[in-house]
């Protein structure tokens, strides 16, 4: 069993923009493609494959969670948004809430900048935004997860 893997295409804040075609390119080859908030009605086309979750953001007007723990080949991932945690300031109650959920794995939005850290042995990872990046350039994530080892990718979109 020691060799299953898991690919996941992870983006967030869309604001209900036209989507790069390089990100519906992406989603063919992953076996889960994941939605952290801001711009969930804009996204019918994800919406009806059965690999596609989501979280809502503080511009989602619907009825959707907020926040997901999922597992995924024995790694413990907590989706959502970010806002509720108040990324914009720091990552603390982000990381207080990822260990009080058992998670190694931590997917927000929020802030339209990509990250990847480390903290404590929990693995924060921000796609930044797939619209309106605030620098640079539109991105989302490419996470391969094997042997519960999380291997990340920024991808720009040009």
């Amino acid at each position: 069993r020691g060799n299953q893997m898991k690919t996941l295409l992870v983006f967030s804040d869309s604001h209900n923009e036209s989507l790069p075609p390089a990100l519906y390119e992406a989603a063919k080859s992953a076996d889960y493609v994941l939605f952290l908030g801001d711009g969930i009605m804009g996204l019918k086309d994800f919406a009806a494959t059965d690999n596609f979750l989501a979280v809502k953001g503080n511009c989602d007007f619907i009825e959707a969670e907020k926040e997901m723990l999922l597992n995924i080949e024995g790694v413990n991932v907590f989706m959502c948004h970010g806002d509720q945690y108040l990324v914009k300031n720091d990552l603390l109650r982000l990381y207080f809430a990822a260990k009080e959920k058992g998670a190694s794995l931590v997917l927000f939005g929020h802030t339209h900048d990509s990250l990847d850290k480390t903290a404590d042995g929990i693995r924060f990872i921000n796609p930044g935004s797939i619209s309106r990046p605030r620098l640079g350039h539109r991105s989302y994530a490419f996470i391969t997860i094997k042997d519960r080892k999380i291997l990340n990718k920024i991808v720009e979109v040009h």
